[in-house]
Order: structure tokens, then C-alpha cells, then sequence
């Protein structure tokens, strides 16, 4: 109807005509797979959210939000089954970047037309596999330019938004960007990563404890290599799950949490805490 071609032109179009990168973006496609998708939830779902789902710059660039974990569980719940069928394992983390997220979602409706305003790049999830070297890259980065005040406000668009690990980082440390592997930790003070019911730790006391691989659901845009994540595209591909960003939410919500979110701001547990600075109380 009317409403979903306005909700669809004037998030997604306008991107494209004034040069923001909208991989993959077609207007065929978004007057019809985007649109199904738009009245399947308008039509059945009837998706709830208990609180405002917390997308806002100052906060998503800085810390976990309850939308940065919707939108990682997210991704694993896009990838599991894709990887289980194909390799075998189970998922163990997922990433997005806070870049990715342009927008709170209010409720207590969620429609397709709030998570695509909120998620708009709309990458592929895929599946990637690191080592333990590469995954202490990939959090160093995340946390490299903590806390980065500047003329655009708080914070940058590498910080991720997991689900998966806990990681403690330490902004009085030089920061380390961009690697494809680190030998040594530098912000990263301690990292688990969940196995099951359990935490296998990769850094502790200092050190990392190498061995163990890891397999990360995040975007494709991380995948290779953006917003610095070079320890990513030097990862092992493991494949595309079939699904985007903005499926991949809808379905989680839809299907995993019987189309009622109940994540509180800041969540309960948290994958990053920054610990020893007067920085953290940005």
C-alpha cells in the first residue's frame, strides 16, 4: 500500500541518490522482497518491543545497547543453522559495527520500515573463521579510537555491538587499528568467548592464549575488511548465510523471541566493559 512505498522510498532511496554506500541496493527489489517482508509484519507478526530499542549515536559508539545485542544475536541466529548444516559447528559470536546502526527503534511497535531505518546498509550475514590472534585484532580495533570526541559527537563506527564473548579493554593503553593479527594485547585487558555453558578464555593476565578458532557471524562489510577490520578479511570465509542484515533481525524477532522483544538498556550482560580510565564514565 501507500504506506510501504513511502517507508521504503524515503529510507532507502534517498541513501542512494545522495552516495551513501547501500550494498547491493535495487529498487525492483525493494517495491517487492522489500515490501513483503514489510506487510508480513504489518499483517501478522504483530512485533512488540518492551522499551525503546537503543540505537542512538552517543550510545551505541560507546557501549552495548539493547539494540546492538538485537541485532548481533541476530546475526548468529542467521548463521547457526547455515553452518551447522554446512561445516558442522556452532557459531560463537556475533559482531556488528555501531556504523551499522543509524536509528533507536521507540516501539512499541517494530515494524519492517523501524528495523530497516535502523539497519539501513542491509549487508549480507555471513560466517568467517579466526584465530585466536586474529579475534584479539578484531577487539582491539573495536576499541581502538575509544572514546573519539569530535565535530560529528561520541564515538566511532568500529565499535561493535557482540554477543559471545566479554571483553574488558583499558582506553589508557595505545590504541591498536587495523591489524590482521596481533601477537600481544594492548587495550584488550581479559576476553572470553562463551562454548556452550562455558567461557573459553583467549586473554588473560596479559597474555593470549593461542590454539583455539573461533567462528564469528557479523556483515560482509566487516567481513572484508571495513572499518578496519582487516583481522576479518585475513579470517577463513565460511559462506554467506542467504540472509541480509534487515532479515536476519526480523526473523530473530519474529522467530526467536515470538515477535516480543524484552532487552533492557543497557542490557543485563554485558559483552564490553572499559575498565581503568576516566574515560569510561563518558
Amino acid at each position: 500500500d501507500n504506506e510501504l512505498v513511502r517507508c521504503t522510498l524515503q529510507r532507502e532511496l534517498p541513501m542512494a541518490l545522495d552516495g551513501d554506500a547501500v550494498p547491493n541496493f535495487d529498487l525492483k527489489d525493494a517495491l517487492t522482497v522489500g515490501f513483503c517482508e514489510a506487510a508480513a509484519v504489518k499483517a501478522g507478526s504483530g512485533a512488540k518491543t518492551a522499551q525503546p530499542l537503543n540505537g542512538e549515536r552517543e550510545f551505541v559508539r560507546t557501549r552495548d545497547t539493547n539494540l546492538g545485542q538485537l541485532i548481533a544475536n541476530s546475526f548468529l541466529g542467521a548463521t547457526n543453522a547455515y553452518q551447522m548444516k554446512n561445516e558442522g559447528e556452532q557459531v560463537d559470536i556475533g559482531i556488528a559495527n555501531a556504523g551499522g546502526i543509524r536509528a533507536s527503534i521507540d516501539g512499541p511497535d517494530v515494524t519492517q520500515c523501524d528495523i530497516n531505518e535502523a539497519a539501513p546498509y542491509n549487508n549480507p550475514v555471513v560466517v568467517v573463521k579466526v584465530n585466536a590472534n586474529q579475534l584479539v585484532a578484531a577487539m582491539e580495533n573495536s576499541v581502538c579510537l575509544f572514546p573519539l570526541i569530535s565535530g560529528d559527537g561520541l564515538g566511532t563506527g568500529r565499535f561493535a555491538q557482540m554477543v559471545g564473548v566479554e571483553m574488558e579493554f583499558d582506553p589508557s593503553e595505545a590504541g591498536v587499528c587495523d591489524q590482521a593479527s596481533v601477537k600481544k594485547r594492548s587495550r584488550v585487558r581479559s576476553l572470553k568467548v562463551k562454548r556452550g555453558a562455558d567461557y573459553e578464555v583467549v586473554v588473560e593476565d596479559g597474555a593470549i592464549n593461542t590454539g583455539g578458532n573461533y567462528v564469528i557471524a557479523t556483515s560482509a562489510y566487516l567481513a572484508g575488511g571495513g572499518d578496519g577490520y582487516s583481522s576479518l578479511a585475513a579470517g577463513v570465509p565460511l559462506g554467506d548465510s542467504g540472509v541480509t542484515e534487515q532479515q536476519a533481525v526480523f526473523s530473530y524477532i519474529v522467530d526467536e523471541l515470538n515477535s516480543y522483544v524484552n532487552i533492557e538498556d543497557p542490557p543485563a550482560s554485558q559483552s564490553i566493559k572499559c575498565v581503568g580510565s576516566d574515560d569510561c564514565k563518558l
